[in-house]
């Protein structure tokens, strides 16, 4: 699911969400005002039917929370693991290699684990066993000061 795709599954189960908690405000006030009168067996009955109508909206609205604090769907799967790698890096005219080993991978790319400085946007070639895995962009680096856990995107220059 693309970012704006996702923004508009947001704000439409947002839109939801506002419906339902409206709607259950309102029966709740329909709730109480029946429960001020004289209890017959047609005021017991429709509280009841009030109360299971709020209980629905109070689990479509916890399943709709529930729902919007999800992360969009990935477009391909990750595969936990552990792959020694070597990077080969340009940087200031220099050519040099560093040690590292993958998080994860995907067809898209990779989650690298290095002690190296890298830039979004740097590119690099990365290595396996001396096999090229592909010229990869740097594409996040976790923030200064972590141990530099690095995403990549295979393919990409």
């Amino acid at each position: 699911m693309s970012g704006i795709d996702h923004a508009h599954h947001l704000e439409e189960l947002s839109k939801k969400l506002v419906g339902a908690a409206e709607k259950r405000a309102a029966l709740r006030a329909q709730a109480a005002a029946s429960r001020k009168g004289r209890a017959t067996a047609k005021s017991v009955a429709q509280q009841k039917r009030l109360k299971r109508e709020i209980q629905q909206l109070s689990r479509s609205i916890d399943d709709l929370i529930r729902s919007i604090a999800q992360p969009p769907p990935r477009r391909t799967e990750r595969r936990t693991g552990v792959i020694p790698v070597t990077l080969h890096i340009e940087s200031k005219g220099r050519k040099y290699q560093q040690v590292a080993s993958t998080l994860d991978v995907s067809e898209r790319g990779l989650r690298i684990l290095t002690v190296t400085s890298l830039m979004p946007g740097q590119t690099l070639a990365v290595y396996s066993q001396g096999a090229l895995l592909g010229n990869c962009r740097v594409v996040w680096v976790a923030g200064a000061g972590s141990d530099h856990v690095v995403l990549t995107a295979l393919g990409e220059s």
